[in-house]
């Protein structure tokens, strides 16, 4: 008699887009039913929003997810939300899962710890996986948690970093009643401790299923009309304060064509998608494969096999972004393009290591512009060898290209996110090792440090509205408070 499969279910909590269905979970969840699994998926996020008790919404900033990575807000929410987790669980156990399979980021890291330890009270036995980007920061290569949020790895039976599908598809054939086995691609608990027994198999992505977004309802997500896909994983610049080498082992991208097979099946199969989110950190790292893509859909339209859509992405500066590429692009349907520029000092931008000069972010931001490509730009404020003098190139370079700028993304301070190479070299970036925290770190000598880079964040958010320009920041207020309650605890 053979074994039997496990059926399975995959959870993305509270803390991801209000606005697109999940590309992680459609593609898992189509390379699973390919493999011959049973398997259902689970967006959360509209539900607890939809659901969410007044005092959490009076709270609520316009930034959720800024929000959702204090643990304390999250369990708030949980308390205060009996409907919706009841809701959510019933959700989740209605599948009838030996597996649940949480899709974990920083913002969704603690919904998806209280569920899990509610989904293992209600059934015991049931096997908890956490995938995701941010379990590549949280263990070395011999199952050693670097560090546990707050004992969540408890709950946990097995952990897939990075690149998930090969991972889970070995680990779910070591499953039994009992448990996983160890398997390639996971860390898999033994008694007290996680075993890891190397790589999984990469992907082939040209290869892979396209994703199945079944099962999502498009009101939950406003009716945007919007869903995901993506280029590549990996990135092809190597920025010191990145860690995506760290989740995805390199960059590897699909081709063009494919991509756009992909856009006109989802086209054909939801009537309802006009807008394609390419979620991944470029669509322009291979200009080749890009401008392929804009050839094949404009051909499927022109043969009346896919009607107008538009899409929007990521983008890196590069001097291949001329008028006429940034006019095919437009004829294709790009909507909007985000530029990680990230500071308008050339200093900064070359300890960043960015691989850019900034009269060619000028000029490509110019060039979509006049190609009629709306453009946002990322922004980090107090980069550790950010000088004031520095922070001012910044302001002068958002004043200088006003109006090419559709929106402004900026995070009020540099993340130092672990086991980046900023964070292994931070010593040599001027940032000081005694008390460091990834957020409220202090350089050197002191100049930069968490409330002068607070004065930045007003300085710039100031400089956007006299621009005239829309800008993404978490709210000031809330920034201060975050700060207070971290010296508190740290006082403790």
């Amino acid at each position: 008699m053979s074994k039997r499969r496990p059926r399975v279910c995959l959870i993305l909590c509270p803390g991801w887009s209000l606005t697109a269905p999940a590309l992680g979970l459609a593609l898992l969840k189509s390379v699973l039913l390919l493999r011959g699994y049973e398997v259902e998926t689970v967006d959360l996020g509209p539900l607890f929003w939809n659901t969410a008790p007044e005092e959490i919404t009076r709270a609520w900033d316009g930034h959720l997810g800024h929000r959702l990575q204090d643990r304390r807000f999250a369990v708030a929410w949980w308390l205060r939300a009996p409907g919706a987790v009841e809701e959510a669980v019933r959700r989740v156990l209605d599948t009838d899962p030996d597996v649940v399979g949480f899709s974990v980021y920083t913002t969704t890291w603690h919904m998806s710890a209280l569920l899990a330890e509610r989904l293992k009270h209600e059934r015991p036995g049931l096997s908890v996986v956490f995938g995701g980007p941010e379990l590549s920061r949280l263990f070395d290569h011999g199952g050693r948690a670097m560090r546990d949020q707050d004992g969540d790895l408890a709950l946990v039976d097995a952990a897939i970093p990075g690149e998930g599908e090969e991972a889970l598809i070995a680990l779910l054939s070591r499953w039994t009643a009992s448990g996983f086995e160890p398997s390639p691609g996971a860390y898999v608990r033994k008694e007290d401790a996680f075993v890891w027994t190397g790589e999984a198999k990469t992907v082939d992505l040209d290869g892979m299923p396209f994703p199945d977004f079944g099962g999502f309802r498009a009101r939950d997500y406003g009716n945007t009309g919007r869903l995901m896909t993506y280029f590549s994983r990996g990135c092809v610049r190597k920025c010191v304060f990145c860690d995506v080498d760290n989740v995805w082992g390199g960059w590897r991208s699909r081709r063009g064509t494919r991509v756009a097979d992909e856009v006109e099946h989802l086209a054909a199969l939801h009537p309802e998608a006009r807008d394609f989110m390419f979620g991944d950190p470029l669509v322009n790292a291979s200009m080749k494969e890009l401008l392929s893509f804009c050839g094949a859909l404009r051909a499927k339209r022109a043969a009346g096999r896919l009607r107008e859509v538009s899409w929007r992405g990521y983008a890196v500066v590069r001097p291949e972004t001329t008028d006429e590429v940034a006019a095919e692009l437009r004829a294709a349907g790009c909507e909007e393009l985000w530029f990680g520029i990230e500071s308008g000092s050339q200093r900064v931008l070359d300890a960043m290591k960015k691989g850019f000069r900034i009269p060619v972010a000028n000029a490509n931001l110019r060039a979509c512009r006049r190609a009629g490509i709306k453009t946002g730009i990322m922004l980090i404020i107090g980069f550790p060898t950010e000088a004031s003098q520095d922070f001012e190139q910044t302001l002068g370079f958002i004043r200088r290209n006003a109006a090419h700028i559709s929106h402004i993304s900026a995070t009020e301070s540099a993340f130092i996110g672990n086991d980046t190479p900023l964070h292994r070299r931070r010593e040599a970036y001027t940032v000081e090792a005694e008390g460091f925290h990834p957020m409220y770190w202090t350089s050197l000598g002191g100049a930069n440090h968490v409330m002068e880079r607070y004065r930045r964040l007003l300085a710039m958010r100031r400089c956007a509205e006299q621009e005239g320009i829309p800008i993404w920041t978490p709210e000031p207020e809330h920034v201060l408070a975050a700060y207070k309650a971290h010296r508190e605890l740290d006082s403790v």
